[in-house]
């Protein structure tokens, strides 16, 4: 086997079982949330957006972008392992300590006094991860995501009929918050039966500061970038209410299932692939464009799709209390096409270790968020959701800038890969958007008619066009068949 066709079928089992994972877990868990929306108020899924939030920041400095630094190294130790896992306890002690006793603040901030209890309950989260955090990465690192993706949706499929049970049983926020705390606990246990490295009584700050120097950057980087992409839901929680809240993280998490899924599925499968390759340009820019060209086939449809069924996929899913949330997801849709691309290029200047020129877009990324939540504050609802709309515009345009330098991949080229599933997924967007105003049964009904069209009409613009790909793609399918 040559090496291109040695490293092909590395990358598509990688990206297969990626996607076994990512999109296992999250169908799974959409439908649990369906199930918990349709029993629980919107002020509970709001009361824990804010929770999920203050664990997502823990998890960054728990995490301290070690887990990254030891994927990228091609010569990692055991010594390296026990230490960056006793270095993640010590600094899990820390996030838990001060998640609990900023509780009763923070209850007061939001003026929601179940919070309190919530974020103590749920301050042992970062001790849950800081656990799993090294036998996660082996498993990333040896590109043996079969396994991962077993356990995931194990631990998935455990944690949420639980808190489906106890939903029925009027737990309330509870139930999300056993589910929170529930499903990363048990794939920790599952992957210490599974992963063959367990910690030994060894610790190196050498190895330490060997790591720190890449994963220091990168830790501030997803801190800025959890910050301008999960801190509107605190914003709306402050300056509207909890319930408001709840209709924005229903919508972001709606949003988040197909952007999140694939963007997920290509950066978690692309960077330890892509690591393998960091130092041979042509591979590095001939794997990372295909991935982009893929990508624009399956997203873009996707997320166009999606904004023209807003509303009769809520009243379907979750309910006609959860209406609100509809108008909220049309703009986050819009927002959501060009996530992915971000994402990509972000990838990139990771693999490259360009992790100074890293930090400083998703800084300036934050930064440009204050503006679009200043005028959140000050004009409402629907003009922070345009704003969002072009703070991801401008997002991308920055970062597909220098990830554009490193692969030698111009504005035009990535916005000619890009165009012909776009206009073709906005021509669907429109067709279905005029037809829906014509169809009048219930809500699961008009769902299937819409869906249907909109596929349809996609594979047949995709027919008409020279799309490469989806020629590729659809004669691959032939041969299996």
């Amino acid at each position: 086997m040559t090496q291109d066709n040695s490293f092909k079928s590395k990358g598509a089992l990688a990206f297969f079982w990626s996607g076994i994972n990512t999109g296992g877990t999250q169908l799974l868990g959409l439908v649990f949330s369906i199930v918990l929306a349709r029993l629980l108020a919107p002020e509970d899924f709001g009361n824990m957006a804010i929770l999920v939030f203050i664990a997502l920041v823990s998890n960054i400095f728990v995490d301290s972008g070690l887990s990254h630094s030891l994927i990228r190294d091609q010569q990692v130790t055991k010594l390296d392992y026990d230490s960056v896992f006793y270095f993640s306890l010590v600094i899990a002690a820390i996030c838990a300590l001060a998640a609990y006793c900023s509780a009763g603040y923070l209850a007061v901030f939001f003026n929601s006094p179940v919070l309190k209890k919530l974020i103590q309950l749920g301050s042992i989260s970062p001790f849950i991860y800081a656990l799993m955090a090294i036998n996660t990465t082996i498993i990333t690192k040896n590109l043996d995501f079969k396994l991962k993706a077993n356990l995931s949706v194990t631990s998935v499929l455990v944690s949420g009929i639980f808190g489906v049970v106890l939903a029925f049983n009027g737990f309330g926020v509870w139930s999300l918050l056993a589910v929170h705390l529930l499903n990363p606990a048990i794939l920790m246990l599952l992957l210490f039966i599974n992963v063959e490295w367990k910690p030994s009584f060894h610790f190196s700050i050498y190895s330490i500061g060997h790591h720190i120097r890449f994963g220091l950057k990168l830790s501030l980087s997803n801190l800025a970038n959890i910050l301008y992409r999960k801190s509107f839901v605190l914003v709306v929680g402050k300056s509207f209410s909890a319930e408001y809240a709840g209709y924005f993280s229903r919508a972001d998490h709606l949003k988040d299932l197909p952007t999140s899924v694939l963007g997920k599925i290509i950066t978690r499968a692309a960077y330890p692939v892509l690591s393998m390759i960091q130092d041979d340009p042509q591979y590095l820019r001939k794997y990372n464009i295909k991935i982009i060209k893929f990508t624009a086939l399956i997203s873009i449809p996707i997320m166009l799709g999606l904004a023209a069924i807003v509303e009769p996929l809520i009243l379907f899913l979750i309910g006609e209390k959860w209406l609100p949330s509809a108008d909220i997801l049309f703009y986050l849709c819009f927002a959501g096409v060009l996530f992915p691309f971000d994402l990509l290029n972000m990838n990139i200047l990771k693999v490259h270790g360009q992790m100074n020129i890293y930090l400083a877009l998703e800084l300036l990324k934050t930064f440009l968020v204050v503006p679009v939540l200043l005028i959140g504050v000050s004009y409402g609802m629907q003009a922070m959701l345009v704003s969002i709309v072009i703070h991801t515009i401008v997002s991308f345009l920055i970062s597909a800038r220098f990830s554009g330098r490193i692969i030698n991949y111009s504005y035009r080229e990535y916005i000619n890969d890009l165009k012909t599933p776009f206009l073709l997924s906005m021509l669907m967007f429109y067709i279905v958007d005029k037809i829906k105003g014509f169809i009048e049964f219930n809500s699961l009904i008009n769902l299937a008619i819409l869906i249907i069209i909109g596929v349809s009409t996609m594979i047949l613009l995709y027919d008409l066009s020279s799309n490469l790909e989806y020629k590729e793609v659809k004669k691959h399918m032939m041969r299996k068949r």
